[in-house]
């Protein structure tokens, strides 16, 4: 009489069954990020050119001529951004470079930024002067602002002016972003990024983005805006690392602001809920000596998409008193 095998353990068929869900969950997941960044890519391609920067390639919308602005976008931007808002009016008049920051859009990461602005400062400096551009006025928005910050604080002769838009300025205490958390896990990091942080990033995206505009409308010009672009699985890693290290860093950086000795215009949107005005941009103005002060009442954070003439003339003075 053949004997029948001994039926598995129930707690082994249940480990079986649940192993099999999470493998079929990730590869789920990695399908649907694999689609997100193939639309993504085609979406939105490398429009500019590419400039070699030490050990990193950047990404660069160079226009105009006279001169030289720098811009810097922001977190889960890149320098598309700039394109649809203030490039073409700040181009009639200046040379205007747009990069991608390192790790951002169409550009390389760096192995050991870990989200240190001053890395990236580093590497646009390089950047720029390798394009023959010195001095230049630098614009940052949101956490551009905290790059373009360092790049004054760090490398103070090598900048004539600066302006800082809705700028991440000071410490605020920090806020708990678990999925940003998880991705600088080591080997689990990976796995989150490749399979499940695209495909929910894009699933919370709009909810961002009219918190970003409220309490004004999104503007039709926002589909040109790359949010696509960094949501893929290295630019969401990238913009994890730089957001999880943000509030340690600007408790060091913002002892240093009244060292800031040029130009500045700190423009600010009196209904921001992203940076908040009396944290970030008005504490600015009030310790800078010198320093303007360009409040937009009733907008929110994306002031370059819905004032962009403001920003535009912000801009335009700062480069005018850096050349006094």
């Amino acid at each position: 009489m053949r004997l029948l095998p001994p039926r598995a353990a129930p707690w082994r068929r249940l480990g079986a069954i649940s192993l099999a869900l999470v493998l079929g969950l990730l590869l789920f997941g990695g399908v649907w990020t694999a689609m997100l960044v193939h639309d993504a890519e085609r979406r939105y391609p490398a429009t500019g050119s590419f400039v070699r920067a030490g050990e990193a390639r950047l990404h660069v919308l160079d226009r105009g001529s006279g001169p030289a602005i720098v811009l810097v976008h922001g977190a889960f931007g890149g320098a598309a951004d700039w394109d649809p808002t203030v490039i073409d009016a700040l181009a009639a008049r200046h040379r205007v470079l747009a990069f991608d920051r390192p790790g951002h859009g169409h550009s390389d990461a760096l192995e050991r930024c870990d989200g240190d602005p001053r890395e990236q400062a580093r590497v646009l400096i390089e950047a720029w002067r390798a394009l023959g551009v010195q001095r230049p006025t630098v614009a940052g928005f949101s956490y551009g602002a905290t790059v373009a910050l360092a790049i004054a604080l760090e490398a103070r002769d090598d900048v004539g002016a600066l302006v800082t838009i809705n700028g991440a300025i000071h410490s605020w205490g920090g806020t708990p972003e678990p999925a940003y958390d998880l991705a600088a896990v080591p080997a689990l990091g990976w796995v989150f990024t490749h399979t499940w942080a695209t495909p929910l990033a894009s699933l919370v995206a709009p909810t961002s983005v009219r918190r970003a505009f409220a309490p004004l409308d999104v503007p039709s010009t926002f589909d040109r805006s790359p949010v696509a672009l960094a949501i893929r699985p290295r630019n969401f890693a990238a913009n994890a690392a730089d957001i999880d290290a943000l509030d340690p860093f600007l408790r060091e950086q913002e002892r240093r602001y009244r060292e800031l000795a040029l130009p500045l215009v700190v423009v600010v949107a009196e209904g921001d809920l992203v940076t908040t005005p009396s944290i970030h941009s008005h504490a600015l103005a009030s310790e800078v000596p010198g320093a303007e002060l360009v409040s937009v009442p009733g907008a929110g954070h994306q002031l370059p998409y819905t004032h962009a003439s403001v920003v535009v003339d912000a801009i335009e003075r700062a480069v005018e008193r850096g050349r006094r």
